[in-house]
């Protein structure tokens, strides 16, 4: 079996102090995740390690560098979050933490070394048909509460749950990874990486230029996302949609909980789960213990028990008084053994007789039948009218569902053109027929779409891999033309900004140096160079959500 190449992760075999690197578990933007030996103690272990991959690069020693010294600055800055997120948690002794046994220093960077757990993600246990039941998710998130709560006691916030971030382990106790709290605040100082939120799942404050103010409430909205996700199988809709809508005055385009499913689940349930995702921060619970309240079904476990238990003692009490009576009736039965026949009771003998007591006639009052009246007119009234604005509420709903629905449609041809655009090399010209202008049309409709947005990174990159080609030909000047058009897609890629570094060191040493020519029809022309130069370009759009 063949093992992944991971771009940037350390080699199977590498040696971290006594630790042995055996394969990587995941990589993202911020960090790679190795499955490593300890072997000392002879256990497995999870490392993780700080590589934010837009501010360094790995060198042949296997050592972390910022690409120029304005990276330096930022990269040094977030590498001391991420040490301390690693203290903080290596402080936490809880089951449904993860556990940090320790943290190090090496090649430049930082390594989190953690218990490895054995199990699944919640993510694939959702696509598996499983936690789709109210019993098992409560099940599932009462300890995650727990958990939570001391982190956020303890001043930390998560910044990144989702159902890939929170593992269940083959006993079924879940666990909560991959704290997001060194990315998050990288990613604010750089903000050269599009994707620093997991779209769906992160509140709006998160997408806000300084991080916005954060807190529980932030921790409440993912994990809320994340049961909602559960019980009505799509992720809620992205938070900066909803905010546009906010601000123009538009009906809120998430679809409750509550509206969404039916009675399988209880309406207090679907509610605690609304109630996390609005909006505004001030609007949700503000902390786990707030929201917690929110979940009757979690407060009246140990309030049912007392109750059985009370119960319970009360029916011993009345089935020892009724043996107790019993026993004493048979005593007094043999007493009485001469007289047999025994006296039936007065209320038996008038029931016997049919004799009833007169029923005491009721004085009508007209006025108070007429206020009856009134009032029972009142209610009908009333009745109509909330049918009414059930009935315009359910046409104003399909109304937005059919509008989003066409503006789905529509963003999901947008990006299939454009991914067909970009594999015809059409990526900026000609005019009106090109990938870039593709994606241009999708922020349009949905700013800050993240499909669009990985699609105008993957057209740099498109530009990087065909300018790198054009220079080891040795034909600088239409590497540099290249590179060019490249950046007035991206200007802060930072690929094709050290490129146009190098290729112009390479111009200004050269003994007949060029001057810098705008990009002619025919460089712009993409479909023969990717033919001739670049690897077949995959797919790097996700669908819309």
């Amino acid at each position: 079996m063949s093992v992944p190449n991971h771009r940037n992760a350390l080699p199977c075999g590498h040696q971290l102090l006594w630790y042995r690197i055996e394969k990587v578990l995941g990589q993202g933007g911020f960090g790679v995740t190795y499955l490593a030996t300890d072997t000392k103690l002879k256990r497995s272990v999870a490392i993780k390690e700080y590589l934010p991959i837009d501010l360094a690069v790995r060198e042949q020693d296997h050592s972390l560098h910022a690409f120029n010294t304005d990276r330096e600055r930022m990269y040094r800055w977030g590498l001391e979050r991420f040490l301390q997120e690693a203290q903080t948690l290596a402080q936490f002794s809880h089951p449904h933490i993860v556990e940090v046994y320790s943290f190090f220093e090496t090649n430049n960077t930082a390594y989190m070394v953690m218990r490895y757990e054995e199990g699944e993600s919640l993510a694939r246990l959702l696509n598996e048909g499983q936690f789709h039941e109210q019993k098992s998710l409560l099940k599932l998130l009462l300890p995650l509460l727990d958990g939570l709560e001391k982190v956020h006691n303890a001043g930390l916030i998560h910044r990144d749950i989702k159902p890939a971030n929170i593992f269940v382990r083959q006993t079924g106790s879940p666990v909560l990874l991959d704290f997001g709290s060194a990315r998050q605040v990288v990613g604010n100082q750089t903000r050269t990486v599009t994707s620093l939120v997991s779209v769906g799942y992160a509140p709006l404050e998160q997408y806000e230029p300084e991080g916005g103010k954060q807190g529980p409430w932030t921790d409440i909205y993912a994990l809320g996302a994340t049961l909602y996700i559960a019980v009505t199988g799509r992720a809620p809709t992205d938070a900066l949609i909803r905010g546009h809508a906010h601000l123009e005055r538009k009906p809120d385009p998430l679809k409750h909980a509550t509206d969404a499913v039916g009675s399988y689940f209880q309406p207090r349930f679907l509610h605690a789960i609304d109630k996390a995702l609005e909006l505004l921060p001030a609007d949700r619970p503000q902390s786990i213990a707030e929201w917690r309240q929110l979940f009757p079904q979690l407060t009246e476990t140990k309030r049912s028990r007392r109750h059985w238990a009370w119960a319970g003692a009360a029916v011993a009490s009345l089935l020892m008084a009724a043996v107790l009576a019993h026993q004493m009736g048979w005593w007094n039965a043999m007493d009485d053994h001469q007289s047999s026949v025994e006296e039936p009771a007065i209320e038996q003998i008038t029931a016997s007789r049919g004799e009833k007591k007169a029923a005491v006639p009721q004085k009508i009052d007209p006025q108070a039948d007429a206020v009856d009246q009134e009032n029972q007119e009142k209610q009908r009234l009333q009745e109509l009218a909330l049918r009414r604005e059930r009935q315009e509420a359910a046409s104003e709903q399909q109304a937005r569902a059919a509008k989003v629905a066409r503006l789905g449609r529509e963003v999901s041809e947008l990006l299939a053109r454009a991914k067909q655009q970009r594999q015809q090399g059409r990526l900026t010209l000609p005019p009106g027929d090109n990938a870039y202008e593709s994606y241009q049309r999708v922020l349009m409709l949905v700013p800050a779409h993240a499909g669009a947005k990985s699609g105008l990174d993957a057209i740099a990159n498109d530009y990087q891999r065909l300018a790198a080609a054009r220079r080891q030909e040795g034909e600088l000047q239409k590497s540099l033309n290249l590179v060019r058009a490249g950046l007035r897609v991206a200007p802060n890629h930072l690929g094709l900004q050290a490129l146009q570094d190098q290729v112009n060191a390479q111009l200004a040493a050269s003994a007949e140096p060029k001057q810098p020519q705008e990009p002619s029809e025919s460089v712009w022309d993409g479909v023969t160079l990717i033919k001739k130069h670049a690897e077949k370009v995959d797919d790097v759009v996700p669908p819309v959500q």
